[in-house]
């Protein structure tokens, strides 16, 4: 190249550059042109939809007599329509109802009113929506004034839905001691009778023991004469194998994850006539997702050596988690095992141990008894003998001498005299039964008993 056309190359090479930078400066600022104008629209639109968000606020709510009326307005409405149409075809219905788009319209405004997720619960029961209100009644603030009550009311939804173990988890918020935020006496009340009742059918004797003594503890002076008489009845009474098994399928089909209601109901089948396979079948399954739980453990234990299987019942201890062999009730089946097997003087040993933890099992002073006797320890057998025998009378006693003390306390004017003697008597028997702080809580008791608490005439029946 020469130099005159290296000199007329190198301008035009120049200027194409110019040139294509240029056009990317404008392209450049034609781009921040447009993301300005969308930024603009864009806060144009928030801040209309902040203004129709104002503009909405300020319309009045229904007030909370509108609320009530219109409540009751549905709810012969919806009543009458249940009766007609069934429950299914009305629950369609619900979200387009007037209450339920206003109560909505509130909590869309104010998520922590306690007061309108009540009422939309509430609103769920009437519909029959058990588990949304449970969830309703859930969310209402923890610092809400009535979030006691609200916790109470939850459980019972719980129990509507057929789940018990959220139930127990409310009940047990709604009893929880906090002298800051105080449960309502009427309300603790009715949630230490849930918990006992849920308790009860699901044959969880030890947790009712134990709140029926947590409610003794918060319960004013003049309400511990009810509570022992609950107390008396736990041991008492029974709920029929049918009755808790009806109850038990329910919660089953409802939360089939439910170890304590799928066990229970293994434990109820047994006691019904032909229902065996399905006592097996129910504490398999128990065993199979739950290995390690010992209360399954004992169910299936306390099975096999009921029905007399005393290679399977060998069998099966063998395969008992760790842990479990401190259980007292499998602690004396590894006795009996042991017996059966001849070896008298382990199993003799084992059955010491259990009525040192467990002093009221008749069973296991029998079983000692027995095995001592065959042992030459005729000492040791007679005692424990007569100490079997002491618990079955006494156990026989109490349920003729409860009823004796409620009896007393129904005559006008009432005998103190009499009431003191017949509740020493209880004390007593009690006592005899390794019922210890309930013959001590018999001994405080007042001998009069105020007329707000009713004892049932059933109470001694079994």
């Amino acid at each position: 190249m020469t130099t005159t056309q290296q000199d007329i190359s190198e301008p035009i090479s120049i200027e194409g550059e110019s040139r294509a930078r240029s056009r990317g400066f404008r392209v450049a600022v034609r781009l921040i042109d447009f993301l300005i104008l969308a930024a603009g629209i864009a806060l144009l639109a928030y801040n209309g939809v902040l203004f129709n968000r104002r503009i909405e606020e300020r319309k009045p709510l229904a007030p909370m007599q509108m609320i009530d009326a219109q409540y009751r307005k549905e709810y012969a409405i919806v009543e009458e329509r249940k009766k007609r149409q069934g429950v299914e075809a009305v629950k369609r219905d619900l979200p387009n109802t007037v209450l339920f788009q206003a109560l909505k319209q509130m909590l869309d405004r104010s998520p922590n009113d306690g007061g309108a997720r009540r009422d939309l619960a509430r609103l769920y029961t009437l519909y029959e929506e058990y588990l949304k209100s449970a969830r309703e009644l859930h969310r209402v603030p923890i610092w809400w004034p009535t979030k006691r009550e609200d916790q109470c009311i939850e459980g019972q939804s719980y129990m509507l839905a057929n789940l018990p173990r959220e139930a127990e988890a409310a009940f047990k918020a709604c009893v929880k001691v906090d002298r800051l935020h105080p449960t309502p006496s009427r309300t603790l009340y009715v949630a230490h009778q849930e918990l006992i009742k849920l308790y009860a059918i699901e044959d969880r004797l030890d947790d009712a023991r134990a709140i029926i003594w947590d409610a003794y503890d918060q319960a004013d002076q003049n309400e511990h004469s009810g509570i022992l008489a609950m107390r008396m009845r736990l041991e008492l009474e029974r709920i029929s194998p049918e009755g808790r098994a009806v109850e038990l399928r329910k919660w089953i089909k409802a939360d089939p994850d439910d170890v304590d209601s799928r066990r229970a109901l293994a434990m109820a089948e047994r006691l019904i006539a032909g229902r065996e396979a399905e006592a097996d079948k129910q504490i398999k399954v128990c065993l199979s997702r739950w290995p390690k739980d010992i209360g399954v453990w004992r169910d299936w234990l306390t099975i096999i050596k009921d029905r007399g299987d005393r290679e399977l019942l060998a069998a099966e201890i063998a395969k008992i988690p760790p842990g479990a062999e401190k259980d007292p009730v499998i602690l004396g089946y590894r006795g009996i095992v042991l017996e059966n097997q001849g070896k008298l003087t382990e199993a003799a040993e084992l059955y010491r141990k259990v009525l040192e933890i467990k002093p009221g099992l008749a069973e296991f002073h029998y079983r000692l008894a027995m095995t001592a006797q065959r042992l030459g320890l005729k000492e040791e057998s007679q005692e424990h003998f007569a100490r079997k025998k002491e618990l079955q009378d006494a156990y026989g006693k109490i349920p003729d001498v409860f009823q004796e003390y409620a009896k007393l306390l129904k005559q006008t004017p009432v005998d103190e005299k009499l009431v003191a003697e017949k509740l020493e008597e209880l004390a007593k028997l009690c006592e005899v039964e390794n019922w210890k702080r309930v013959a001590e809580a018999w001994r405080k008791l007042k001998p009069v008993i105020p007329e707000n608490i009713v004892i049932d005439d059933s109470a001694g029946s079994k």
